[in-house]
């Protein structure tokens, strides 16, 4: 018989909780703790860092994953209290001693900064540097370009900032003259980012994409004047500028301008660059263009680009929509365009100048060419006839379904964000279109009915034949508040409009040249069982809706 402090012992173990194991970050495979490491953001990482020792390494490479290599724009600006009276010379002497001694200190303060950051890296952390922010100043130049040596096998993202020369002018320690002396080299690098002034030198903007085989997104502002090699003093141990090559480049935003104050000859030599640039990107399918200059032959060349990329999707053109139908809308067109990004438009062009690329799907304006109205706005009742440029533009464009205006993206193109697309795509645009477009198919025919809804400040009140004298009278100015255009029957016609107070949706609608009436739609709409109205492009509509009553005189062939 077992005793019974055998007994109680058993009891005691049965009785006894199961241990239960405690987890902690320490606890985590090293694997696991380097992807939770990862997402953090650099704050983080360092206070992480501190906690334990066994957080230091994995907290290491986080924190050196992106090194910035720039002090602050404002870093040596004294409040400007000046002593002397406005426009005197006393008060020129004092404002260029100010920034020259602001110019001089934010020289010392980036010195100081590269030479740092260059002291606390090692092997190990120069590995781990996949993202690289700086600004090159004169008396960094070097340092900066050393640091780049050491960091470039394994750098993903490079930017390179703005800098304004306050005194002075610094051929010599130019950060590209130096890129190309030094042949840099940067396998890995797939983002490139290079602001106003920082280069000097028109041609190394071909040497710099050369030396990034990998380089998939750039963004370069080249609105400042640019040097040509001839005018370097001592030639140095650089002989020749390397030309253009192919890129890969898929998504670009290329801000460049005419050379200020230079002939025509000089201006076409600064843009240059940027043309050729944009001529070795075959695989583009974000182009954002903001060009500032007057310049026919470069705007004919960007269009050229812009015509021939079939693999271009994203386009940002920096004109009026008018310009746009002008360069783009005379010739034909192999673009995959899908989406355009406008700066502004005229009411008008909303119904004779709407942009016909084969695969466009959506156009965005930058600046509202009307007020939108109220949520209770009274709904269109009658349908209005069709522009014939209208109705053709539909037809040229099968995919093109709405029109929106976004002003809140103007902020983010001149901020010189690149990914104003994927902005776009990630805002809550429900409240921003102004036209929707609609066409219906007869399935087994050619036949397609036109619809459009407009968000239009000025009302039809007139279309009459243009005299025959009017037309021959030049001296006589076009309305601001009419349209001509050619009729079906080859007639000059002249539609008249009213503007209100407020803007309101008009429906517009085309078949075969004629209008359809709303009754239509809405019979053929009861014929088909469709509740709503229909949205889309290239709608089936059957036999029994196009063979109507109302239809007859319209589609007599079906």
């Amino acid at each position: 018989m077992p005793s019974s402090s055998l007994v109680s012992g058993a009891r005691t173990t049965a009785s006894r909780p199961p241990r239960q194991i405690q987890y902690s970050l320490q606890s985590l495979p090293l694997e696991i703790l380097d992807l939770v490491i990862y997402h953090l953001d650099r704050p983080a990482a360092i206070a992480l860092a501190r906690v334990s020792p066994a957080f230091t390494a994995p907290a290491q490479a986080r924190i050196w994953r992106q090194v910035n290599l720039s002090v602050n724009p404002h870093y040596g600006k004294e409040p400007r209290v000046c002593p002397h009276e406005e426009e005197s010379r006393g008060h020129r002497d004092w404002m260029a001693n100010m920034l020259y001694r602001a110019s001089c200190q934010h020289d010392e303060a980036m010195a100081a900064r590269v030479k740092t950051v260059m002291l606390r890296a090692d092997e190990r952390r120069l590995g781990t540097i996949e993202h690289i922010k700086l600004v090159s100043r004169p008396t960094s130049v070097h340092a900066v370009l050393q640091f780049l040596n050491y960091a470039s096998p394994n750098l993903r993202s490079l930017e390179i900032g703005s800098y304004y020369p306050v005194v002075g002018d610094w051929d010599d320690e130019t950060l590209d003259l130096n890129w190309l002396i030094r042949e840099l080299s940067f396998p890995l690098l797939t983002h490139l980012r290079i602001g106003n002034d920082s280069l000097r030198f028109a041609q190394t903007l071909a040497e710099i994409t050369r030396t990034a085989p990998q380089l998939v997104s750039l963004d370069v502002d080249l609105q400042h004047w640019l040097k040509s090699p001839w005018l370097f003093a001592e030639p140095g141990p650089l002989r020749h500028f390397p030309r253009q090559e192919r890129t890969r480049i898929r998504k670009l935003r290329l801000k460049f301008g005419d050379a200020p104050g230079a002939a025509s000859n000089n201006t076409e030599k600064n843009i240059e660059p940027a043309l050729a640039l944009l001529e070795h990107c075959p695989d583009l399918e974000r182009l954002t263009i903001q060009y500032d200059g007057s310049l026919r032959s470069a705007v004919d060349r960007v269009t050229d680009v812009i015509d021939k990329h079939k693999t271009l999707q994203r386009l940002f053109w920096p004109f009026s929509l008018r310009s746009m139908e002008a360069y783009v809308g005379s010739r034909e067109s192999a673009s995959g365009l899908t989406v355009i990004v406008i700066y502004t438009c005229d009411w008008s062009d909303m119904l004779e100048r709407i942009p016909s690329p084969a695969h466009l799907e959506s156009m965005v304006l930058l600046e509202p060419y009307t007020k939108r109205p109220p949520i209770s706005s009274i709904q269109p009742t009658i349908a209005q006839a069709m522009l014939p440029s209208l109705s053709n533009a539909m037809r040229r464009s099968r995919q093109l379904r709405t029109i929106q205006t976004v002003h809140t993206l103007e902020n983010d193109v001149d901020k010189g964000e690149i990914d104003v697309f994927d902005r776009l795509e990630a805002m809550d645009t429900s409240h921003t279109y102004t036209a929707y477009f609609t066409s219906l198919r007869h399935p087994s025919s050619s036949h397609e009915l036109f619809y459009a809804r407009i968000l239009l400040s000025h009302t039809e009140i007139s279309d009459t034949p243009v005299p025959h004298q009017t037309i021959l009278t030049a001296a006589i100015p076009p309305n601001p508040l009419a349209i001509r255009y050619k009729a079906n029957d080859g007639t000059l016609r002249e539609k008249v409009y009213r503007k209100e107070d407020e803007a309101r949706w008009q429906i517009f609608t085309d078949f075969q040249g004629e209008k359809v009436p709303l009754e239509v739609l809405e019979e053929m709409r009861g014929v088909e069982e469709t509740e709503g109205e229909w949205e889309g492009r290239g709608i089936e509509v059957g036999d029994e809706a196009w063979k109507s009553k109302h239809l007859q005189p319209l589609v007599p062939s079906i």
